[in-house]
């Protein structure tokens, strides 16, 4: 284990930029696929675009500091909102999805 903070540094940015890439990739890549037809399918878009964009903007936030900090509150604040919305949405979706699965299953069963 090192102790060396310019080593650790270097390490968490390589992966922020691996994660910046990836987070993005996700939703441009899946963009192209029939993501519309479902309700998971568009929950999920929302998540991953949710999420790419706090990496995305973390990462921007590694090089670029605002003058004003109000700014920066704007921005986490909006950001960490989009974030809660589509992490709600997403585990509604699959509650409801799960819930339709197990009273389906248990009309076959009676």
């Amino acid at each position: 284990m090192t102790r060396d903070p310019a080593t650790l540094l270097l390490w968490a940015q390589g992966c922020l930029w691996i994660a910046a890439i990836t987070t993005t990739a996700f939703p441009v890549l899946y963009f192209f696929s029939p993501w519309y037809v479902s309700r998971i399918g568009r929950s999920l878009m929302v998540y991953g675009v949710a999420y790419a964009l706090i990496v995305d903007t973390t990462l921007l936030f590694q090089y670029w500091h605002p003058d004003e900090i109000l700014v920066l509150f704007w921005i986490n604040a909006v950001m960490f909102s989009l974030v809660a919305f589509s992490a709600t949405v997403i585990t509604l979706t699959l509650w409801v999805t799960n819930y339709k699965h197990h009273k389906r299953i248990k009309e076959i069963l009676k």
